[in-house]
């Protein structure tokens, strides 16, 4: 658990060790220890928090009381099966809660900017930082995706086995991304709606236009999704028509080695033929098989099967 303190009085955030009113505390890797301190903290119920240590708790706002509680999920620096972690954002009458199932990046990086502005005896405004923060990070991944996608439309024909992998994990984050981002936009909207947080007028102008950001990430998402699914089917027609064309060239050589083959075998038989007493049969046997395969190889060009 990590205290710190900053009014608007103040020059520089601080870390202090006693909680006060007006302070942020932040938990990181939370436990079912960290639980019992925010139960204390805050006067929740513990089924009230339980859920924020769900990995996989999807986003919402809830109201207990005088404390708001507003479950998020944050994009995860070292994804393994997860694109995203559970996050929560507790808000009582006198301090502000942040907890999270893993590290959180997004803490970590507004503590070490120390912007002027992060106030933390502010709290309205202070969740408005960190949504704003977290609404860059989610335009920002889904871009950086935008880009993997396109530069792969561009070399689809050029595509290996590796690109094909690379297409399927950013499918699977696109979707991750998007079970994280729809509820998300729920949240921002019914803070707008229903008024769970009171945000100064200029405040409020600036959270609308994180909300619209959010709004844009969702479409962008379902937009990537899109090409990505078919890019995929464009994958598979291109390695249909590969494996078509390599079982008609490997047939139409079969069918032409074959030929030499057939023709010896005539020889090969107890029964009287033309020209099997001559010496020399061997080179008409060889000329006949290379003009007939010469002439199956012209009529297999001609009709395209090679």
């Amino acid at each position: 658990m990590d205290i710190y303190y900053k009014s608007v009085n103040d020059k520089e955030l601080k870390s202090i060790e006693q909680t006060r009113k007006g302070v942020w505390i932040d938990f990181q890797n939370i436990s079912k220890k960290d639980l019992k301190q925010i139960v204390l903290l805050t006067g929740l119920k513990h089924e009230d928090v339980d859920d924020a240590l769900d990995r996989f708790e999807l986003p919402r706002i809830e109201k207990r009381g005088g404390n708001i509680i507003i479950f998020l999920r944050v994009l995860d620096d070292n994804p393994n099966d997860r694109v995203t972690e559970t996050f929560v954002v507790i808000l009582t009458d006198e301090i502000l809660i942040t907890a999270c199932t893993g590290e959180n990046e997004l803490v970590k990086r507004m503590l070490e900017r120390k912007d002027e502005d992060l106030n933390t005896t502010q709290k309205s405004k202070l969740l408005l930082q960190i949504l704003s923060e977290l609404s860059r990070d989610y335009t920002k991944e889904i871009k950086n995706i935008n880009n993997q996608v396109l530069k792969q439309r561009k070399e689809i024909e050029q595509a290996d086995e590796s690109d094909i992998k690379r297409l399927l994990i950013n499918e699977e984050k696109l979707n991750q991304l998007l079970s994280s981002l729809i509820p998300t936009k729920n949240v921002f909207e019914a803070i707008i709606q229903k008024k769970y947080v009171r945000f100064y007028e200029y405040d409020r102008d600036l959270f609308e236009d994180v909300f619209i950001n959010i709004k844009q990430s969702v479409d962008t998402c379902l937009v990537n999704l899109k090409s990505v699914i078919s890019i995929r089917s464009a994958y598979q027609t291109i390695d249909s028509n590969r494996l078509n064309q390599t079982m008609k060239l490997l047939t139409s050589f079969t069918i032409i080695l074959t030929i030499p083959t057939i023709l010896s075998s005539f020889y090969g038989m107890n029964v009287k033929l033309p020209v099997d007493q001559n010496p020399l049969a061997w080179l008409f046997l060889m000329g006949l098989a290379i003009f007939v395969s010469l002439l199956t190889y012209a009529v297999f060009r001609l009709k395209r099967w090679l």
